[in-house]
């Protein structure tokens, strides 16, 4: 039965839904170590996420996060370069892991709605 016979017939469409409807708290179903492959629906939802009004909010909370790392590293580098070499090398480590890490989110964001849209 599609979901839209349902809709008209008023029934939950999800797990979640229901639960809602019965005035139970909704229990997630992707937990964060949830490794399982993507689906059709999973990829549709990213390519909404990305066009929602707080995916740009996103982006810009994690650019402001890497910024703050690199003033950080900055503050360090100027502050006492040779007599902190470990820890100035740690901080701009923590400002290209945060770089690394975003740039291979969005990529693999647009990896999986790209399955889609073929």
């Amino acid at each position: 039965m599609d979901d839209f016979n349902k809709f008209l017939r008023g029934e939950p469409l999800t797990p979640e839904l229901e639960a809602l409807a019965k005035g139970d708290e909704p229990q997630a179903t992707t937990q964060p170590g949830d490794a399982r492959p993507l689906d059709n629906d999973d990829r549709e939802h990213l390519k909404r996420l990305r066009l929602e009004p707080g995916w740009p909010v996103v982006l810009r909370l994690w650019n402001r996060d890497i910024q703050q790392a690199e003033h950080q590293a900055k503050g360090i580098s100027l502050d006492d370069p040779l007599g902190n070499s470990k820890q100035l090398a740690d901080a701009w480590a923590y400002v290209a892991m945060l770089h690394r890490s975003l740039n291979r989110l969005v990529a693999l964001i647009e990896s999986e709605v790209q399955q889609i849209e073929q």
